[in-house]
């Protein structure tokens, strides 16, 4: 059994364990979550995201422990870009940022960007994906493109994205980094999540992988000069983020998981 956590995962890993079957859990957050704690001593094997969440179980779980960064769809990375600029009908001789919120708390972030979407539209080029029943008709700028959501599409949104600003979700994240896309990350705060956002951002900002912006202290020109800052030396950050984890941890997932059947 492969279990991804979850409140429902733990019963299911505790069959599992009673009945002999071998389990292997991964974590994506830093952060171990109860479903971590409460699965790690019955399974035969624990996979991170973070290096850094190895420090935060207990020693005697770290011998079956491996970082391996979040699987990740092979389908998101590697579109052609000339394909992608003509999808979305824009130019590379402007800079492209994708801005998307998540299943939770877009509606914050949306509304930050629509407060400067005028500002934003006449310097950059700018793919909004707005969460479902966030919409807004917003047709009159000309290099504006909004979605509620986009699947196959993504990959040609990370062939052109030059930043990105979003929530700091690892999935979201993760994605970014193995498609080269340097990021300003708007975190979820205690007041909504357990903190795991906060954390992650943190992470990759000491790495030089994104900006991180505290929402409950966000001022407007604060932002947007960030955003000018981080623009300006955007080769800097596409440099540092050529370090972070590649889209190779499925296959390595797969590798581990192929390996208990090798009787």
């Amino acid at each position: 059994i492969f279990s991804k956590g979850g409140f429902v995962s733990a019963p299911v890993v505790w069959a599992a364990w009673l009945n002999r079957i071998p389990v292997v859990i991964h974590e994506s957050d830093a952060t171990p979550a109860l479903a971590t704690k409460l699965t790690l001593p019955f399974c035969q094997k624990a996979l991170f995201a973070f290096p850094e969440t190895v420090s935060k179980i207990m020693p005697y779980f770290a011998k079956k422990s491996e970082v391996v960064g979040l699987p990740l769809r092979a389908s998101l990375f590697g579109a052609n870009k000339e394909e992608a600029y003509h999808f979305f009908k824009f130019s590379p001789e402007k800079k492209t940022l994708l801005i998307f919120g998540g299943s939770l708390g877009a509606k914050s972030l949306n509304d930050k960007i629509y407060a400067i979407l005028d500002k934003l539209t006449l310097k950059y080029q700018v793919i909004h994906i707005t969460g479902k029943g966030h919409q807004k008709n917003l047709n009159s700028f000309e290099n504006y493109r909004q979605y509620e959501f986009l699947t196959t599409e993504m990959k040609y949104v990370y062939a052109i994205s030059d930043l990105a600003i979003c929530r700091a979700g690892a999935s979201s994240i993760f994605e970014l980094a193995a498609a080269r896309i340097p990021m300003i990350l708007f975190p979820l705060g205690l007041n909504a999540s357990r903190g795991d956002q906060i954390i992650n951002a943190t992470i990759f900002h000491s790495h030089g992988w994104a900006q991180k912006i505290d929402e409950l202290k966000y001022q407007q020109e604060v932002f947007l000069n960030l955003l000018e800052d981080t623009i300006k030396n955007i080769e800097t950050y596409k440099d540092k983020i050529q370090t972070a984890p590649t889209a190779t941890a499925a296959h390595d997932v797969a590798r581990i998981l192929s390996s208990f059947f090798k009787n």
